[in-house]
């Protein structure tokens, strides 16, 4: 048994043990194609008996992937609940078995340049009847059952959102903020909130209460009813667009001064997650051009993954009003699907910038002001530990994850 903590170590024994063994497991959360290892990878395959891939956060490069299209036995896992997060590479030859496990992805960078720790552990060292290798392999084995094989139409599906997904692989990197010139603010910053178990963000989020009492249960309130409007649905079964509803529901989807009254009786504060009442041309569209919103809203699913194909439909669609304002979009979109967007405004714009590390985003270059609030904040909010965690059991906290990422703004918020 011995750690490992050298990327040339570990490359080595990669290679060695492929090279000794005439069977190999693995199970890995990202994968690419290693620099003088991929090839003898391939060389070897026909000694794969298990391997499975997770593909979140578009980590797994398209490369890696085009080699095991239709392939039985390297899989890779499309959904979860959590992040698909084992490196286990078991390697086995008759009777012996030799094990690598750690936090070693598949990576080129990880074999490379990473500062990674791993533990390498042979059946000799195994003092219970070679159980740590039986378990590494049943392990093995039940992730095989959560995986699915790509073929060819899901490659250039994942292949062409990959593509998109640059600029939010590099912040995984710690390149959050980089310029085209290269400069970063505050890159190297440590970033406490993305680091934050459920728990601890949870707690972040009550704290508003101290700010001003009851605020918590304010935003409650307002996000109970605009879900209850988003979940309405018209005599034939069909959704209700956002033009289907009153003036009044839809004043307070797009954060207009309106009375409306909550559950609890009292009047809903329309202004939390983004007061947009300044925004004159918008208000005109909300009273009589609410179609063109509502043809926007429509390309956000109300359920599942939203994808970048998805958000570039909308934000086509709502560039086509005039004088359209980031704040604006937003406060839709985060009423819409609160789980995965956050209402940007001058409330909570300079810190939750200030937070990741750029420029603030209200004052980014129109043409661009789209592309960065996705790259630069909604794709690093789906990085944060918090975000990713399994919903909770208790009513209120799970009210709280159903809508995380519009509670961010909550920790910003400078009112």
């Amino acid at each position: 048994m011995k750690l490992i903590s050298e990327s040339k170590e570990l490359k080595f024994l990669f290679q060695d043990n492929l090279k000794w063994c005439d069977s190999l497991y693995f199970a890995t959360a990202w994968a690419s194609p290693i620099k003088g290892l991929f090839e003898k990878l391939l060389e070897e395959r026909k000694k794969i008996k298990l391997g499975v891939v997770g593909i979140h956060f578009y980590q797994t490069h398209p490369d890696f992937i085009k080699e095991f299209i239709d392939d039985k036995k390297v899989k890779f896992i499309m959904q979860t609940s959590g992040t698909f997060h084992p490196k286990i590479y078991l390697f086995q030859r008759d009777e012996e078995w030799r094990l690598i496990v750690g936090s070693a992805n598949l990576t080129n960078a990880a074999f490379s340049e990473n500062s990674e720790v791993c533990i390498y552990i042979e059946n000799k060292d195994d003092d219970n009847d070679d159980m740590i290798g039986y378990n590494a392999l049943d392990i093995l084995c039940k992730y095989k059952n959560q995986a699915e094989s790509f073929d060819r139409k899901k490659f250039e599906s994942y292949k062409a959102t990959w593509a998109h997904q640059q600029k939010r692989i590099r912040s995984l990197s710690s390149e959050y903020g980089r310029k085209d010139n290269g400069s970063t603010k505050n890159a190297s910053r440590p970033t406490f909130l993305r680091d934050l178990s459920w728990e601890d963000f949870f707690a972040n989020v009550l704290n508003e209460n101290k700010k001003e009492k009851g605020r918590f249960e304010k935003r409650v309130q307002l996000l109970k009813k605009v879900k209850e409007l988003f979940q309405q649905k018209e005599a034939n079964g069909r959704f209700k667009r956002f033009s289907d509803y009153p003036l009044e529901d839809r004043k307070l989807i797009a954060g207009l001064d309106v009375d409306l009254k909550g559950e609890n009786g009292k009047i809903l504060e329309w202004g939390l997650f983004g007061s947009m009442d300044g925004a004159r041309k918008f208000y005109w569209y909300v009273v009589n051009e609410s179609e063109k919103i509502s043809d926007a809203l429509e390309c956000i699913p109300r359920e599942g993954a939203v994808e970048r194909e998805q958000y570039n439909e909308f934000v086509k669609r709502f560039r086509k009003l005039e004088r359209v304002k980031l704040s604006t979009a937003t406060r839709l979109l985060a009423m819409k699907r609160p789980d995965y967007f956050i209402c940007v405004d001058k409330e909570n714009s300079e810190g939750l910038s200030d937070f990741l590390g750029i420029s603030n985003i209200i004052n980014q270059k129109k043409e661009k002001i789209f592309d960065v609030y996705w790259d630069d904040v909604i794709s690093r909010i789906r990085d944060f530990i918090w975000w990713n965690e399994k919903k909770p059991s208790d009513k209120t906290e799970r009210f709280v994850w159903e809508n995380r990422a519009a509670f961010f703004d909550s920790l910003f918020y400078k009112k």
